[in-house]
């Protein structure tokens, strides 16, 4: 068979699908776990990606039994049927929310087809909260809501007696830089402008780009909560029955108050995770 050449080189693009396996209800199954559609560089036109399937089929140019225009009406057609009555569902929600208490805000955009593109919103009771806690706050957007195809941010603090309180939540249709722009700005719209003395997130390089430009001021820290939950994803299939004693292994090289002790351990981690990988 006709074989493509798939040498290709670095160029620093910022796009990425990410698939990791992970332990569900009926056992182990694969899941996509990251994805930016980021490019620093010219995408092929609509007549190039048909012949790449061309290639990949090894079938002469026009071959293929459908159209560029078929592919495109395909999924056009699955994205409305499977996201337009979840998220208009959603808006009406807001609405009537908004109905029965006027201090309800929220915000949306919506997309070229118009299906809503980004959600957010927060409760008056929430907004209270921000002004006496919201000095140091959590953004959580390590969940992905697969029903609707959409990531879930949700802002979180702490309160006076150590709970934690809601300040605001959004869904975001894609994981890039604009949207979490947008997030940030309706975030501090809904809390008057006032922006957090210090806002933790997981290590997300477009949210934290995002976080330079909108919150100048406030100190971006990383949460190792929010890094650590996606262990398993990252490292179940990879580490096997050793996962656990990884897992414990790194939360006790992480309360080690020895720097010492702590870059022997981190040294035998990278070690295992390395021998792990090359199996």
């Amino acid at each position: 068979k006709q074989q493509r050449n798939r040498k290709s080189s670095r160029c620093g693009c910022q796009a990425y699908l990410r698939i990791g396996r992970d332990a569900g209800a009926g056992g182990l199954e694969w899941r996509v776990t990251g994805f930016s559609n980021h490019h620093n560089h010219e995408l092929l036109r609509q007549d190039e990606m048909m012949r790449i399937m061309e290639l990949e089929k090894c079938v002469q140019p026009g071959s293929l039994p459908f159209t560029e225009k078929d592919v495109r009406n395909l999924i056009h057609s699955f994205r409305r049927f499977e996201l337009e009555e979840e998220s208009v569902d959603l808006l009406q929600m807001c609405r009537n929310v908004k109905e029965k208490d006027p201090n309800f805000k929220y915000d949306f955009t919506k997309d070229a087809n118009n299906c809503v593109e980004n959600i957010a919103w927060s409760y008056a009771s929430s907004i209270q909260s921000y002004e006496v806690f919201g000095d140091a706050v959590v953004l959580d957007t390590t969940h992905r809501l697969t029903s609707i195809d959409m990531t879930l941010g949700i802002w979180i603090g702490m309160n006076n007696h150590g709970m934690p309180c809601f300040f605001s939540c959004a869904l975001l249709r894609e994981g890039n830089l604009q949207s979490f722009i947008w997030a940030l700005q309706v975030f501090l719209n809904f809390m008057n402008r006032k922006a957090p003395q210090t806002v933790l997130t997981d290590q997300n390089m477009h949210l934290k780009e995002a976080v330079q430009k909108e919150l100048p001021n406030t100190k971006h820290a990383l949460s190792i909560g929010l890094i650590a939950s996606r262990f398993p994803s990252w490292f179940n299939a990879v580490l096997g029955r050793h996962y656990n004693d990884w897992e414990n292994e790194f939360y006790r090289l992480h309360n080690m108050e020895s720097t010492m002790d702590f870059d022997l351990g981190w040294s035998d981690m990278g070690w295992l995770l390395c021998r792990e990988f090359q199996k």
